[in-house]
């Protein structure tokens, strides 16, 4: 809420003329308007309810549900492949006429296909392998096998397979679904019975070490010495305490497709930032105008702020005011827009005279933004933001290097799989539940990224197996060694 100007009344109202009365009347309207506004802002923003997400505006015309034109064919459904049909029906032909009973009836084939899930049945392989020792060496050796893992015996012999446990942590951490729902649709759909407990401490375990925190920590390599990083923060829980979850998102390009990587801290900062980009970074920070990314930590750091962003902030002053304070406000917004549409443009291959254009519009903004007083404290507090970003070159950048977004909407749109999981659950209990979702939700992400980019689009599922296949030791080959009882003591 902007500072509200106080309206001072003279004591001796009653005997002003008639024009000081009404600018008198008319200063305290304006402030009754700013405090009711206020006061309808603090009444949503206490009182909980069912929906406690809604911004309170709504739209007045609503887009119709479906696809929009332009955003892929519309087809019907596709007849499967020959080799994915299972089951072939061929109904029986009716020996007479269905209405009048003759005999007389000449008749064609058409084929229909139904697809169904099939009946619950889940697999189960027994391994029966040899444990035996050595004659000369006296070595205990338990035989291998690439679908058992080395210390997979006696009471942890029976386990869950990689293609489950790659499915569970799918719907928990990709789909967002509740890790105590997690067994009731696997039980469902598939016949298996698992608890939360096993894959929980399944995900603990796998984010410590193995394929997946390998998988997790070459993403955040990649990241590091990414030309374009986006970064957004969002609040987060742990164990009922306010934590930050951080995303880092590279954008996608013909060559490869982009990477997510998600952070779960106590705070959110420079240092965190510099905790997963490092104090070198070379590449553009892409964010919004959050002040630990103006830090001195990375005040040598180059920087574009999202455009949409700075609108949204110029909107919000501008809610609040009339007449020429507008000005400024509108001006700055429009000159933004311009910048937009030139970017657009050139983007089409359609601009002519490009740099020329730039040059110009920069020298118009740079005017616009050149340091001077304001009587309105909203309007001073914009340009003193906005004109330092300008003065550093983070406001405009994107219009030289065409690798830039002018938006950080790639960091908001990866960042929505953790808004939607905070939604539905209570984020994490402890450290080791923040980093294990932190982890899986960066490779899960990461590969589904993948998969969308790719031609052929593998299940994502199915991408994720080798990481939970368990992995034999190095010691030797084709078998395990097991260590020898201990001697007894003598007493």
């Amino acid at each position: 809420m902007s500072k509200k100007q106080t309206v001072k009344v003279p004591e001796d109202y009653a005997s002003l003329p008639q024009e000081r009365l009404v600018t008198i009347v008319s200063g305290l309207l304006e402030t009754l308007r700013a405090l009711q506004t206020e006061n309808e802002e603090l009444k949503r923003a206490a009182k909980r309810q069912a929906s406690p997400f809604s911004k309170g505006k709504k739209k007045g015309k609503h887009k119709k549900p479906g696809r929009k034109p332009g955003q892929g064919p519309f087809t019907n459904r596709k007849p499967p492949a020959p080799e994915e049909v299972t089951d072939r029906v061929t109904v029986e032909t009716p020996s007479s006429c269905p209405r009048c009973g003759g005999s007389d009836c000449t008749f064609t084939w058409e084929d229909a296909w139904a697809t169904e899930l099939p009946e619950p049945c889940p697999k189960v392989t027994h391994f029966r392998r040899p444990v035996g020792s050595c004659g000369n060496c006296d070595l205990r050796w338990r035989a291998r096998h690439p679908d058992l893992a080395d210390d997979q015996f006696g009471a942890t012999s029976h386990r869950l397979g990689p293609r489950l446990r790659s499915a569970a942590h799918f719907l928990h951490y990709r789909l967002g679904l509740p890790v105590r729902k997690v067994p009731a649709v696997l039980a469902e759909l598939h016949g298996v019975k698992v608890t939360q407990s096993a894959l929980t401490q399944d995900a603990l375990r796998t984010a410590r070490a193995g394929p997946v925190r390998e998988r997790f920590e070459k993403i955040k390599k990649d990241i590091a010495h990414a030309p374009v990083v986006h970064v957004d923060p969002t609040g987060w829980r742990k164990g009922g305490k306010p934590a930050a979850l951080n995303v880092f998102a590279t954008p996608s390009t013909h060559e490869k497709p982009g990477q997510t990587l998600y952070q779960v801290t106590d705070h959110h900062g420079a240092d965190e930032i510099i905790d997963v980009l490092g104090k070198s970074f070379a590449g553009v920070l892409t964010s919004d105008r959050g002040p630990e990314f103006d830090a001195k930590k990375l005040e040598e750091w180059r920087k574009q702020k999202c455009i949409t962003h700075i609108k949204r902030n110029i909107g919000k002053v501008l809610e609040s005011k009339s007449g020429t304070a507008r000005r400024f406000g509108v001006q700055l917004r429009s000159l933004l827009d311009e910048a937009r549409q030139l970017r657009r443009v050139h983007d089409a291959g359609k601009a002519r005279g490009y740099k020329k254009k730039v040059a110009d519009l920069e020298d118009r903004i740079t005017h616009h933004l050149r340091p001077r007083p304001f009587v309105d404290p909203d309007n001073q507090r914009l340009l003193n933001g906005i004109g330092f970003q300008n003065d550093n070159g983070h406001l405009l950048r994107f219009l030289h290097d065409f690798n830039l977004s002018p938006d950080n909407h790639l960091a908001e749109q990866q960042i929505r799989p953790a808004v939607i999981a905070r939604k539905v659950s209570h984020c994490s209990k402890n450290d080791a539940g923040a980093e294990s979702h932190a982890v899986h939700a960066s490779v899960y992400q990461t590969e589904n990224r993948a998969e969308q980019h790719a031609k052929e689009k593998p299940s994502l599922v199915g991408r994720m197996v080798e990481y939970f296949r368990p992995r034999p030791r190095r010691d030797r080959e084709g078998a395990t060694k097991i260590r020898p009882p201990p001697i007894p003591q003598p007493t």
